[in-house]
C-alpha cells in the first residue's frame, strides 16, 4: 500500500480546531445515546411495574380459583363417602331384615298341612259331564 503525504500542510491550531469540533460531535451523538438508553431503562421500569400490577391481579384470581377448587374436591368426597355409606347402611339393614325373617321362619312351627278336599258328585265349571 503506498504510503500518502499531506500536500497541504496543516497548522497545529487548524488540526487542534478539528480535533475539538469532532471530539464535540462525538461527545454529543454520544449524549444522544446515553438519553435513549436512560429513556429505555425508564420504560423498562414503568412496562415492569405495569406488569407487576397485572400479575399480581392475576394471582389473586388464580388464588380465588384455587379456594374454590379445594372446597369442591372437599365437597365431592365428603358426597362421595356420605352416599356410600347410606347405600352400605341401607343394604345391611335389609340384609339384617332378611336374616331375621328367615330365623323367625325357621324357628317356628311348620304350619299344619292343608286338608285334602274330597271329590264332590257336584262338577266344578261351565262344563258339565253328561251323566
Amino acid at each position: 500500500m503506498p504510503r500518502v503525504r499531506m500536500r497541504d500542510p496543516v497548522s497545529r491550531y487548524e488540526l487542534s480546531a478539528k480535533l475539538a469540533a469532532q471530539n464535540a460531535k462525538l461527545e454529543s451523538a454520544l449524549q444522544k445515546i446515553l438519553d435513549a438508553v436512560e429513556q429505555i431503562q425508564a420504560d423498562g421500569k414503568t412496562m415492569a411495574a405495569r406488569f407487576d400490577a397485572k400479575f399480581s391481579s392475576v394471582e389473586d384470581k388464580f388464588f380465588s380459583m384455587k379456594v374454590t377448587m379445594i372446597v369442591t374436591a372437599i365437597a365431592t368426597v365428603l358426597t362421595v363417602i356420605f352416599g356410600v355409606g347410606a347405600i352400605n347402611a341401607t343394604l345391611t339393614s335389609n340384609m339384617l331384615a332378611a336374616f331375621q325373617a328367615g330365623a323367625v321362619l325357621h324357628h317356628s312351627p311348620a304350619p299344619p298341612a292343608p286338608k285334602p278336599v274330597p271329590p264332590s258328585s257336584t262338577s266344578i265349571g261351565p262344563i258339565a259331564t253328561a251323566s
